[in-house]
């Protein structure tokens, strides 16, 4: 395995980010399904969240080349784990951890200010719930045997799912939240 280190991104790692977050896109293939599962970015979507210091990239040791990212982006009270990517053949070895734990670190240091959560979409929720996120119905954590539905509203649906292609019915996501614990502690992926 190649040897990998985290970092927070630089203006510099912008062309590549968008080229990473652009192979896991997601597209309409017809009907009810697509491909990918990242919204697609622009420039003026990850410079901003990039100069905040809130933009993070796994790269390669021996030659800097970024084969992974994940960001947080703050929307008054609410925060967002978005953007999570890890290239394919880099999977498994704990980058997609490492990377979430830097997000859940600076949430951390302003959990006052987005209420002590992280939101997070995601279309395989299940690898989120062994990591300590909790499926999400109408506002109520999900109970044993229930299964995670849309969420009705909220700054991510203004923000985001307007314009969406997928929105609706469509959308095959699930709203997970990560609550702040009291201690700061790693997660597992």
């Amino acid at each position: 395995m190649a040897e990998y280190r985290i970092r927070t991104a630089e203006r510099r790692d912008v062309d590549r980010i968008l080229e990473i977050t652009g192979k896991y896109t997601f597209e309409p293939t017809g009907g009810y399904s697509s491909r990918g599962t990242l919204k697609p970015l622009e420039r003026t979507d990850v410079e901003p969240v990039v100069d905040r210091r809130r933009f993070w990239v796994a790269y390669l040791t021996d030659g800097n080349d970024v084969v992974g990212c994940a960001s947080l982006v703050q929307r008054d009270s609410t925060a967002e784990l978005r953007s999570l990517v890890v290239e394919e053949p880099y999977r498994g070895n704990g980058i997609g951890s490492q990377l979430v734990n830097c997000v859940i670190r600076e949430a951390y240091n302003i959990s006052n200010e987005i209420q002590n959560r992280i939101e997070l979409w995601a279309r395989n929720p299940e690898i989120f719930v062994r990591a300590g996120f909790v499926p999400i119905i109408e506002g109520k954590r999900v109970h044993a045997g229930e299964r995670p539905e849309k969420y009705a509203v909220d700054e991510k649906i203004l923000a985001d799912c307007s314009n969406c292609i997928l929105r609706g019915d469509m959308c095959p996501e699930t709203l997970l939240v990560y609550q702040m614990p009291r201690e700061l502690h790693r997660i597992y992926l």
